[in-house]
């Protein structure tokens, strides 16, 4: 099977999407992919699910998801893969499985490309990782704290990877072709000064020095009135650069590492709940005691998006 959280959630045997559609066990699901290969625990799982306090019956209904999701794994050859441990579940899945983890490696191997002074590997490497995300992450699924952590991680590092290949286009002495976008871009993160730079500079390259300018004075002005502060040290280098007509290079010359999105804090956030049954719960024939039909329930906010930052952009494991 082939599991896709970069746009709705997804569970592809031979193509075709096998994802439960309920709200609530496509969260299960969802967390236990983007913690695939380590135990989620019990109370991690129902405080997702229900963050305003759970109903007596959450641990049977818990188990009842998770009956019910093995049963659709086992369906499409995925015997063996959700486990039941001391204190919680495990899905057990190749990295390879998962959309996400291909991402990172093209990103890691995109920067590489880049630091080595190929920017056109890098951008073809990167675009094609942009390409992957089809809407911001888990775009489909309800999220609690966990999932929004994670949907907020995820952006910040496709914002990251898009970052880089914009400089690879730069690089290419793309300017001209840049400018659309990073106008685009700077209006949906107003705040975002490394976009900013990149604007300025394909500006500057495109013989548009006075737009250039213009585009620094709305960033500074926005960032005064919203935040009380002037943008930072490396922006403002780059405006003295421009106004005296001297060449300019990247907005922001260190670089971080691109690394593979960091686990939220996994522990629990109410008092400790009942443990799942101990065993035959990896036995497909094996019902909860009981399957209660939960009641309508509150449906948490769908994807938290990411705050702008002055430096960082605003991107399992």
């Amino acid at each position: 099977m082939d599991f896709r959280v970069l746009g709705p959630l997804e569970m592809l045997d031979k193509g075709r999407n096998v994802a439960p559609t309920a709200p609530k066990p496509r969260q299960v699901i969802a967390l236990l992919i983007m913690r695939r290969n380590a135990v989620v625990q019990t109370n991690e799982l129902i405080d997702e699910l229900w963050e305003e306090g759970p109903p007596v019956s959450a641990l049977t209904t818990l188990q009842t998801y998770v009956y019910k999701l093995r049963k659709i794994l086992v369906r499409h050859g995925g015997k063996g893969l959700l486990h039941t441990r001391p204190g919680g579940y495990l899905l057990e899945i190749p990295n390879s499985s998962i959309d996400l983890h291909r991402v990172e490696g093209a990103a890691t191997e995109g920067q590489a490309a880049l630091e080595a002074g190929n920017p056109a590997r890098a951008r073809d490497i990167l675009t094609q990782a942009l390409y992957t995300w089809q809407a911001p992450a888990l775009v489909d699924v309800d999220q609690g704290t966990l999932l929004s952590s994670y949907a907020t991680r995820l952006e910040e590092f496709r914002s990251r990877i898009l970052e880089l290949r914009i400089e690879a286009d730069l690089q290419l002495g793309h300017h001209r072709e840049l400018v659309s976008e990073l106008k685009s871009l700077v209006l949906t993160h107003p705040l975002h000064e490394h976009l900013h730079g990149s604007l300025m500079i394909a500006l500057h390259r495109s013989g548009r020095r006075h737009e250039a300018l213009e585009a620094f004075r709305v960033l500074r002005r926005n960032m005064i009135e919203d935040l009380g502060l002037e943008p930072g040290e490396e922006l403002r280098q780059l405006h003295q650069a421009l106004l005296g007509d001297s060449p300019v290079g990247p907005p922001f010359e260190a670089r971080q590492t691109l690394r593979p999105t960091p686990a939220p804090p996994g522990a629990p956030v109410s008092a400790p709940h009942a443990e799942p049954a101990p065993a035959p719960a990896d036995d497909v024939a094996h019902e909860p005691a009981r399957q209660e039909t939960p009641a309508p329930e509150r449906i948490p906010p769908t994807t938290a998006r990411a705050a702008p930052e002055r430096h960082a952009a605003p991107t399992p494991t």
